[in-house]
């Protein structure tokens, strides 16, 4: 019934929960901080809950629609918490214009001291009626995000204040010093202590596989700043529960005891549960804290703002410090271990335990990062160049004939997404000359009349909240330092350069952009980028493309080009877009299976036994891929120009749902290489069938031909129908010859 008491944005629409929710906390929605009614709403909760009155009284309904008053935040009696939503969304009527910053995410300096006190004197207001009208108990906020610097105005004494700080694994980040002054400073405003919130989180840190152990940073961080707080939480999201074990059990102690002997603690520890194996156990958790603490979450680099956090790339993690040589070394501890106690069943069973949950998921991600390295290294498109008597027209319609000479690519659902089929299919074409490069790149959308996306100012860092493209560049080749350029329907622009985390929004890519949407159809892009605004590079660009699709108020997983990347800056992981376009040596042609399905239900010089099922939705190169699966479990092609007594390698892209054979003979997904010749059939892979749920993986296997090759050579992707259930995916079959010279 009021919906000035919800904030405005600049569309004119309100952020009640209901017309815009551009993120998870847009959900709740957000206040308009002018609006003295609402201000008395608030107050008039705030007394109820103090009071103790029911929450029918001031028809407080949660979210089952019964009435209320929310147990996380409020304590009936005793506190009432104020704070706004998180994500908060600044107002932007024309009263809390004047007071509040721009919705645009700040750089180093921060929010300004003028929003932090417009916030802060609507809790003071509330906190002070309640005190002038003598009602018991205390109002509870956080200082946090836009309103953590201390108002310029007193605060009355019923406000209990949480502050958020970094937390525990700040001690070499540059973070410690400042946050230290800070937590003192609004003590000393308060004339209280205060409790924290900190983020000893991986969310912060999105390193998956290594654990994160670090008892003895809590235990000096909680005890350096106990004499400021009266309790803690840690926001601590993990990838597995088990890798902070040990960071839980010492905060739980400290916050008992801030006094608690650590080197005591961990000693009792390491001594109850290895017993003659606790020091190279000890050795080994100590191995864990100082990796993390010194050199992953504590990594640094020096930037004009100072020391700034940076979360090593996989290729520093993999090489220089969980490298080979130190994996051995622990995997060493590990056997000296279990050897000291072989004859003590409790502790050897603790040892392998620890082995199994702490120590396994590293070598496993150690040993997935050296499959994806090779993988990534021939993940290419073609970047041609642009002909000389030809030019681009940048309007967004691609409709040059340039444009014909660059073969398209596809962007797929990124890794870690749990659904591998694209909704919508996104093309992109590249070209480059002398001076530019130039992507037009196709967005298909039948809904565009719900695309969420608005026209923002140049360089509003909040633009990949829209539906968007994003351009990734690392010119050098260094996989350090990186480019964006984030484009929307609406043609607003904003780009960067960045390391790591750090954003450095004052480059400017002088880029030339034209979008065009057409109408239940697609939106387009076409962008002109000037090299001069890069470091130069030479034959290939290390690139990376996204796309985040928001539809109403859906928001799909994001889309990338290189299927490798888990997180949108991840450098080690981008492809890259060949200058000169490679030349297909392959015996086999069609490779990525990408023509359309003939009226023989062929695709080029691919057959079956029965009409080939075309996958446009789930695939790796070319936009198409081959499905078996019941009914049409044969994939082949006659290889001509194979040559006998050869060498050759053997390349696909293959992927399996719950694949399951029937029978302990022939079950399963297998490639049949025929070379005509009896007993000289090969199958791969080598030993038993592909079965189970693979993801997308790519497969190479060398092979010496016959010294005979008879008529009809093939190869043959098989499901065997009688013997085999569930579906598998084939795409980008090559077969080249190796040159042994």
């Amino acid at each position: 019934n009021h919906p000035e008491y919800f904030a405005l944005t600049e569309e004119g629409k309100r952020k009640n929960g209901i017309e815009d929710t551009s993120n998870f906390a847009d959900k709740e929605g957000h206040i308009c901080f002018s609006s003295e009614a609402l201000k008395n709403e608030i107050f008039l909760d705030a007394k109820a809950v103090l009071t103790g009155q029911p929450a029918s009284s001031r028809r407080a309904i949660f979210h089952d629609g019964k009435p209320a008053w929310p147990s996380p935040y409020h304590t009936p009696g005793e506190f009432f918490n104020i704070m706004p939503n998180d994500s908060l969304y600044h107002c932007r009527c024309s009263e809390c214009k004047k007071h509040l910053d721009d919705n645009v995410r700040p750089g180093q300096s921060g929010w300004s001291q003028q929003t932090s006190n417009y916030i802060w004197k609507f809790y003071i207001d509330v906190a002070t009626r309640l005190k002038k009208e003598n009602i018991p108990g205390f109002v509870t906020t956080m200082a946090y995000g836009q309103y953590s610097k201390i108002p310029e105005f007193d605060i009355p004494d019923n406000i209990v204040m949480m502050l958020a700080l970094s937390g525990p694994w700040d001690r070499y980040s540059g973070k410690r010093q400042k946050d230290q002054k800070l937590l003192e400073a609004w003590t000393e405003k308060l004339n209280a202590k205060c409790y924290l919130w900190t983020y000893p989180t991986k969310i912060s840190v999105p390193v998956r596989g290594i654990p994160n152990m670090t008892p003895r940073a809590f235990a000096s961080y909680f005890a350096e700043k106990s004499p400021f707080i009266f309790g803690a939480f840690i926001e601590a999201e993990n990838d597995c529960w088990i890798f902070g074990y040990l960071n839980y059990y010492v905060f739980g102690k400290m916050m008992w005891n801030v006094k608690t002997d650590i080197e005591a603690l961990l000693l009792e520890h390491h001594s109850l549960m290895f017993a003659e194996a606790a020091p190279e156990m000890q050795d080994f958790y100590e191995t864990i804290e100082t990796h993390w603490l010194r050199r992953i979450a504590g990594k640094t680099v020096d930037t004009p703002a100072g020391p700034v956090s940076t979360v090593p790339a996989n290729y520093e993690i993999w090489n220089q410090i969980y490298s080979p040589a130190e994996r051995t070394r622990i995997n060493t501890l590990f056997q000296k271990a279990e050897n000291k106690v072989e004859n003590n069943p409790l502790a050897l069973k603790r040892v392998k335990f620890i082995h199994e949950k702490l120590w396994s998921p590293l070598l496993q991600a150690a040993e997935e990062y050296e499959k994806t390295l090779g993988e990534v290294t021939d993940w290419t498109a073609e970047m041609p160049e642009l002909p000389p008597e030809n030019s681009i027209i940048i309007d967004g319609k691609g409709d040059e004939k340039a444009w014909e000479k660059s073969k398209p690519f596809w962007l797929l659902t990124n890794k870690g997404n749990p659904q591998e089929e694209i909704d919508v299919q996104t093309i992109c074409r590249t070209l480059h000359d002398a001076d530019n490069f130039y992507f037009f790149i196709e967005c298909m959308e039948p809904f565009t009349n719900e695309i969420n996306a608005r026209t923002r100012q140049m360089d509003d860092a909040m633009l990949w909240q829209d539906d968007d493209l994003e351009l990734f560049f690392n010119p050098s080749g260094d996989r350090k330092t990186g480019y964006q350029i984030l484009v929307n329907s609406k043609n607003s622009l904003a780009d960067c350069r960045f390391t790591g985390s750090l954003s450095e929004w004052k480059w400017d890519s002088n880029a030339e952009v034209k979008t065009i949407v057409t109408e239940g159809e697609k939106w387009s892009m076409e962008i002109r980028i000037p090299r001069k605004s890069m470091p130069d590079c030479t034959g290939r660009l290390i690139c990376n493309i996204l796309r985040s699709r928001r539809i109403g108020d859906k928001r799909d997983p994001w889309y990338s080009w290189s299927p490798y990347v888990g997180t949108p800056r991840q450098l080690e992981n981008f492809g890259a877009l060949e200058f000169q376009p490679a030349e297909s040596f392959s015996l086999l042609t069609d490779s990525d299976l990408a023509k359309p399905v003939d009226q023989h239900g062929r695709i080029g010089a691919w057959r079956g036994t029965a009409p080939l099922r075309q996958d446009r939705r789930i695939f790796r190169t070319g936009g198409a891929s081959v499905r078996l699966e019941e009914d049409a479990e044969v994939l082949v092609q006659t290889i001509n120009g194979l040559k006998p007594s050869t060498r050759y390698r053997l390349s696909f892209f293959i992927k399996t749902s719950n694949v399951k054979s029937l029978s302990p003979y022939g079950g399963g997904i297998y490639v049949r290489f025929e070379q005509a010749q009896k007993g000289k059939t090969i199958f791969f892979p080598p030993n038993g069938r592909y079965q189970g749920d693979i993801p997308w993986t790519k497969q190479i296997f060398e092979l010496t031909t016959a010294e005979q090759i008879g008529k009809n050579p093939y190869i043959q992707f098989s499901r065997h129908n009688k013997l085999t259930t569930g579906t598998a995916w084939i795409d980008q079959v090559e077969l080249l010859e190796i040159n042994e010279k």
